[in-house]
């Protein structure tokens, strides 16, 4: 579903009257609308580690510069947060270096050569590598921000079996406007349609057990 598609379900389950023909509109359905694109963000941001969110960007690093901004990688302002584990270089991960820590080195001192490590500066996400002593490709991971709905046919980032998990949650943010059970159905499918999302849609957590002494 599209978003006007999504807009024109929460319409339907919601039992309103009339039909939504476009995201923009007036009355109770430009609330409709705001609803749901505040749906789909809350729910990209329910999680930081989505799979439909994550993304890679090659780029080349050399010997004139070791400090590299998201806007001298992108195009576009995209980047939400980098992949620590995967930052590579010839598909092996760079050391990460925290950033307190990678202050307190003398960059100075060091001989430049292939790719090594590299740190994060936490105040505008620029990648800073070591000394290059050449030209190097280097491919960064990285999860995108939160996609926000704006046109009639703009589709989800989100896997399409999963949309009905924004169609539950937009209704549940209109209780004053839909019957008991109409919103409980919608409590109730949306908890039901989250679980599927995050158990197909986020990384597995492996927790370790030790022994208690």
């Amino acid at each position: 579903m599209n978003f006007l598609d999504i807009c024109k379900k929460v319409n339907q389950l919601g039992e309103f009257q009339g039909a939504i023909s476009s995201v923009v509109a007036t009355g109770y359905q430009a609330e409709i609308v705001e609803v749901v694109r505040q749906a789909y963000v809350d729910i990209q941001l329910h999680r930081d580690t989505w799979f439909f969110l994550q993304r890679d960007k090659t780029f080349n690093i050399g010997s004139s510069a070791i400090t590299y901004t998201p806007t001298t990688i992108f195009t576009t302002d995209t980047l939400s947060s980098w992949d620590k584990g995967r930052i590579l270089y010839n598909y092996k991960p760079l050391r990460y270096i925290p950033y307190d820590a990678y202050i307190l080195i003398d960059t100075s001192a060091e001989v430049a050569g292939k790719p090594d490590y590299f740190t994060i500066r936490p105040y505008d996400s620029a990648l800073i590598f070591n000394k290059s002593d050449a030209t190097y490709a280097i491919s960064a991971h990285y999860h995108m921000k939160p996609q926000s709905l704006v046109g009639n046919a703009e589709e989800l980032l989100m896997p399409s079996e999963h949309h009905y998990v924004v169609v539950y949650l937009a209704m549940t943010y209109l209780p004053s406007l839909l019957s008991s059970e109409i919103y409980q159905r919608a409590v109730n499918s949306y908890n039901v349609a989250l679980g599927q999302l995050l158990r197909k849609q986020c990384p597995e957590i492996y927790i370790t057990r030790r022994p208690i002494a």
